[in-house]
Parts: structure tokens; sequence; C-alpha cells
């Protein structure tokens, strides 16, 4: 009895820890729990047509490809356990929050794709730590639930996005945003699961290690840079409406002409050069306003137009040039140094060669991965480094 709280314990607390920092960092509008409680649920639900949908596509795999075969191992994680886990979760996502009230801001869309993620990886983990023992357990508390925790983070981004750009009409960024809301934590899943499946002890389980760390490095920096600068939706974008935050058409010029401010008299005449004799009296008002006061329409005064506001132009961010090149022309580079080094220094048949070539063919499986996480990185360090130069600090990214 005391073993199996024990598992139980080790299989709901990593959930429930990265729940709470999730929530904490929703400073900009908190969400009603029983809404998040509903999509932990739901994440729990998913398990279930995903399981169906593994069950039938797996069989037909390995019966193509042959059991372990590198193909099996790609084709099944990829296209069949990524795309059902990964679909399965975006499906009730969309379905529970996609019309709710709540979800007016652009963190909301982090904050319930994790916690859909999270329904899902705790009833999985409970399900593998009964069945594998403690061990298995601590290995998943420190990989595998984080690690579906980060894919829910990156799909909760593009979620978000989705969102903001259907509230302003922009269909075109929101399909951009919908396809990079499924395909990205996808291809981060397939990437997973193929590490921790590849034969071999030392490179995969290295593999997976030092990915499942970048994501969660990558993962926190987003969670952190989002919350920052969480903005409502309509507050975000009324400006390019043309719309002041009240709702009302912002005004054109520096005065607003508006009917209540009409004169209740007849206008002031034209002054002459001619001089007035005796006492000068004190002058009648000849306008009363119903509200503050608006120029004059006399013809002894011109109102000059309005100047339109004159924007800065705004810069390239510097921290961005030549980040694409380093990362991705280091990675190409270390896989040409480890190719030209298996042909040309060692042996077709010695174990060295046997080793070079399986790092090769890991890093031409991750290749695409890996450069789409690299310029996704690149569009959240261009985009901090814009917005720092707009608000005046060229070196807020520093």
């Amino acid at each position: 009895m005391a073993q199996d709280i024990v598992l139980f314990a080790l299989a709901i607390l990593p959930s429930l820890f990265i729940a709470d920092y999730i929530y904490k960092n929703d400073r900009a509008d908190s969400e009603p729990k029983p809404l998040l409680r509903s999509l932990f649920l739901l994440g729990a639900v998913s398990c279930l047509p995903a399981s169906l949908i593994e069950g039938l596509l797996d069989p037909i795999a390995a019966d193509i490809f042959g059991v372990n075969s590198l193909g099996y191992i790609l084709v099944d994680y990829f296209l069949v356990v990524a795309v059902a886990e990964e679909g399965c979760k975006y499906f009730f996502l969309r379905l529970r929050t996609w019309k709710n009230p709540n979800f007016d801001y652009r963190f909301d869309g982090i904050v319930y794709a994790v916690m859909v993620g999270l329904g899902f990886a705790t009833l999985e983990n409970i399900m593998y730590v009964f069945t594998y023992g403690f061990g298995n357990g601590v290995v998943r508390a420190l990989l595998s639930v984080p690690g579906h925790a980060g894919w829910a983070v990156i799909m909760g981004y593009y979620y978000g996005r989705m969102k903001m750009f259907d509230t302003v009409g922009d269909h075109a960024q929101y399909q951009r945003n919908q396809v990079c809301a499924l395909l990205v934590p996808i291809l981060c899943h397939g990437i997973y699961d193929t590490l921790v499946s590849l034969p071999g002890d030392l490179v995969p389980f290295l593999g997976c290690i030092v990915f499942a760390v970048a994501i969660d490095v990558g993962v926190i920096r987003l969670v952190k840079s989002e919350s920052a600068s969480d903005e409502a939706f309509l507050k975000q974008n009324g400006a390019a409406w043309g719309f002041s935050n009240y709702g009302m058409p912002a005004p054109a010029g520096a005065f607003a002409q508006n009917p209540t401010y009409a004169p209740t008299s007849a206008p002031i005449p034209a002054r002459t050069s001619a001089p007035v004799p005796g006492p000068v009296p004190t002058p009648t008002p000849a306008f009363t306003y119903t509200s503050a006061p608006s120029p004059a329409p006399s013809s002894a005064w011109v109102q000059a137009p309005a100047q339109a506001p004159v924007q800065a132009p705004v810069a390239t961010p510097p921290a961005s040039k030549g980040f694409l090149g380093r990362w991705l022309g280091g990675y190409a580079a270390t896989m040409l140094a480890v190719f030209l080094v298996a042909i040309l220094f060692t042996d077709a048949e010695s174990p060295l060669f046997e080793y070079l070539s399986t790092v090769f063919a890991y890093m031409a499986v991750c290749g695409v991965p890996y450069a789409a996480i690299v310029v996704f990185a690149w569009r959240m360090r261009v985009n901090r480094e814009r917005r720092a130069m707009q608000a005046g600090n060229p070196y807020g990214w520093r």
C-alpha cells in the first residue's frame, strides 16, 4: 500500500509542479480554475483516442518496415505516435477554449495548452510508473513529463497567436500559426521518441538528454518572455482598426469637431483698425458651450492643420544578424566533418566507423527539426529586439 502511494505521488507531482509554475506566470489575467481543471481532465481523456489510433496504425508500420528497423522507428514515432497524441491534444484544446470568453489574452493559449498536455502526461505517467516501477517514474519525471509540457507550451504559443490574428481578421497569419501549432510540437515529440527508441546505449541516451534540456531551457525563456509582454487582443490591435480604447473613432486632427460644441449666438465680428471711443466695456461672452470649448468659427482666426506625428523608422535588430548562419552552419559543418573523418580516416569494418556512421545518421534525422527549432528561436529573438528598439532601448535584449 505504501509503495503504491509513493508511485502515485511520483506520477502526478511533476505535472502539478509544472501546472503551478505556468499558472503563476499568467500575471495579466488569471484564468478561472474550473476551466483549467476541465482542460486537465480533457487532456487525460485524449489518451483514449490517441491509443486507439496508435493501436490501428502501429501494426501497419511494423508490417511494411519490419519491427525495430530504422524506417519503422521513424515512421511510427513521427507519423503515428506524435501525430496521434499531439493531434488529439489539439482537438480537445480547441474544442474547449476557442469560443470561450475567457480566451482574451495571448498567454492564455499557453496556459490552456499546458493544462491539456499535463492531463495527458499524468495519465500516461501513472500507467507507465505502475507497470515499470520506481526507476521508470524517476526518468519520466525528469524527461517525459517536462517534455509533454514543453511541447504544449510551443503549441500554446502559436495557438494564442491564432486567436489574436483571427480576432483582427488576418487570415493568412492565422493559417500559418495553425500549421505551426501542430507541426512544431509533432516534430519535437517525434525527435524525443526516436532518440529514446534508437538502438544503442550511450549516443541515443546522451542525445535524448541534450535535446530535452535544450527544449526545457527554450520553453522557460519563452514562458517568461510571453508573460512579460502579454496583452489583450483588442488592446493590442485596436490601433490597427483606427479605434480608440473605448471603441470610438479616433479624432482626425488636434480638435474633434463635435456638433455639441456649436455656438449658441452669432459669431464675433471681425476686428477693425478704428479706435473705440470712451471706456472699454466689459466684453460679454458671445458663446456658451455644452461641453469643452472648441475654436470659434471666426474669420479672424484660421485654425492651423494638425501635424501628423512623425514615427521614427525601426532599424534592423542588431543581435539577430548572423544568428541563423552560426547555428545552422555549425550544425552542417559538424555533419560534414563527421562524414569526412568516417570516410577518409577509418576502416569500413572498424568500430569507430560504425560509431561515426551512427552519429551522422542521428544528425541527419534531426537536421530538419533542428533547423525548425533554430528558426523558431531566431524569430523570437528578432521580435524581442524589435520591441526593445521600439521602446527606445536598443540594447534591451542584453
